[in-house]
């Protein structure tokens, strides 16, 4: 059964919106950087595209970082020039690191996993230049230990419809990532392969980077299908009722004029693509859900009887148990059952942090807790996942989930600084407004209005 996602928000089209994305991206790794002080700095830099590296360079030599380009060769994986800095306390020296396509990427990216002391070292800042698919691959096999350190990653995409699409990597570590919500290298792997070998939320995932309109085509089926829908054109050449095709209609357009049993075919294993799209339950379990989620409050079963039918039905999947938990929530909350409704959110942040499940799943079990706790005056709790959230945003890659934690940081400062909160909602708009969320900048905005 399809890795399963409880909302799976697509961006709307904005103007320029490749370069906001840019800016995005290469401005909170700059950030990032800048706030170090003395403390390391070791990063995987994911450049897509034959221009993505030069516009990398120049928006952190924007933010006052200055860029050292420098080649791990077969002779000398570990350039001297990083191997010769002495950094201090206002240090400003980033080292790039290339070459990885120019050499015998196997053996030096081993040698740099046995000396990767001298990449994660105090008043230091490097990062390894990614730029194709079969060195990410490579990396990841025989160097664990250095993916380990790695502290920031960043995705820079910028390609246009000139350039050769990149082999996708083996089934197995695609899987691999997929599991681990390893969202970065996924959306990486979908860029430059042009969505070969991509499922739906894998284009998904890039289409939240605000990446989509960086990649042209000449597209692979499943993100020619997406593409047409997201843009709403017809000219895209894309495969005739796909599994993906199916999946982007039924979240973000429509599947009128279709027979139901070519829909039910093609989303017989993935439930949520069915639930999106108001099609008929097929089990008790998926009319719970649906039931949750519009009128909650008319369910009659207790929550903890809701979440064994659920779990009955979708307990052996990575997500199920997560699904119960909310659902159950969902129901608690509804019957104004406060005790149950807690019980839940507890269930629902235990499942919810195991690694197999999305960290998009993670982010709203998080986030649920913490109105949840804030509601209560609880605010030691709340304070406690909302570090988790903080550490888990930057993993996501995504201004719509950056713009989620300036808000609920906003709900949880409002009753002691509704100046700073002001403050936090004012950012959380600016980014749904400028990467195309408007029902988030609606939400952003009515928050504003409650501290005037």
């Amino acid at each position: 059964m399809q890795l399963g996602l409880l909302e799976s928000l697509w961006p709307q089209r904005t103007p320029n919106a490749a370069e906001r994305s840019l800016e995005f991206h290469a401005g909170r790794f700059a950030r990032w950087l800048n706030v170090a002080g003395a403390e390391p700095r070791f990063g995987l830099v994911l450049c897509a595209g034959d221009k993505a590296r030069q516009r990398f360079i120049e928006h952190l030599e924007a933010e006052g970082v200055d860029v050292v380009v420098t080649t791990a060769t077969d002779k000398r994986p570990l350039p001297r020039d990083l191997m010769e800095h002495r950094g201090d306390h206002f240090n400003k020296r980033f080292f790039l690191i290339d070459g990885f396509d120019n050499c015998d990427r196997l053996d030096v990216l081993r040698t740099l996993n046995g000396q990767r002391g001298q990449l994660r070292r105090m008043t230091t800042w490097c990062a390894l230049l990614i730029e194709s698919p079969e060195t990410l691959a490579t990396l990841y096999e025989v160097a664990p230990a250095l993916i380990a350190d790695v502290m920031r990653r960043c995705l820079v995409v910028d390609m246009d419809t000139a350039e050769e699409r990149s082999t996708p990597v083996p089934a197995p570590q695609l899987n691999r990532w997929r599991r681990m919500g390893a969202i970065a290298e996924l959306a990486f792997h979908t860029a430059v392969t042009g969505g070969e070998t991509a499922d739906y939320h894998d284009i998904a995932r890039l289409f939240r980077t605000g990446y989509g309109t960086s990649v042209g085509p000449p597209y692979a089926e499943g993100l020619a299908a997406c593409m047409s829908v997201w843009s709403g054109r017809d000219d895209l050449e894309q495969p005739q009722h796909s599994p993906v095709q199916m999946s982007a209609l039924a979240r973000h357009g429509t599947l009128a004029g279709l027979p139901d049993s070519l829909v039910d075919q093609h989303l017989a294993q993935r439930p949520f693509c069915r639930m999106a799209a108001q099609r008929t339950a097929q089990s008790e379990a998926e009319a719970i859900v649906l039931t949750a989620q519009r009128q909650p409050d008319k369910i009659v079963e207790s929550p903890a009887t809701v979440s064994d039918k659920i779990n009955q039905e979708w307990g052996e999947t990575p997500w199920g148990p997560v699904l119960a938990a909310l659902v159950s929530a969902q129901v608690a909350a509804g019957q104004r059952n406060l005790a149950a409704c807690g019980q839940a959110l507890t269930e629902l942040l235990n499942e919810g942090q195991k690694p197999q499940v999305a960290p998009e799943l993670y982010f709203n079990a998080l986030e649920y807790r913490i109105r949840f706790d804030v509601g209560l005056s609880r605010r030691s709790d709340a304070r406690a996942n909302l570090k988790r959230l903080e550490e888990l945003m930057s993993r996501l890659h995504s201004p719509l989930y950056d713009g989620r934690t300036h808000l609920i940081r906003g709900d949880f400062i409002v009753a002691l600084d509704p100046v700073m909160a002001k403050s936090e909602y004012q950012s959380a708009e600016r980014l749904f407004s400028a990467h195309g969320y408007p029902e988030w900048s609606a939400t952003a905005l009515q928050r504003q209005e409650r501290v005037r």
